[in-house]
């Protein structure tokens, strides 16, 4: 599982714990698979683009 840190959007695996900013606000980045086309769909986070 992907995990993205709500402060500096940084993409992870398996972490509790921003390795970049050392947040612990990281939230789980849902792979949604259809068609064989691996679709990543990321949460709504605060000031990130």
């Amino acid at each position: 599982m992907k995990f993205t840190c709500i402060y500096c959007c940084s993409i992870f695996h398996d972490k509790q714990r921003c390795p970049i900013c050392g947040s612990s606000e990281v939230k789980p980045i849902i792979v949604e698979v259809q068609n064989a086309t691996e679709t990543i769909v990321i949460p709504a986070k605060r000031d990130c683009l």
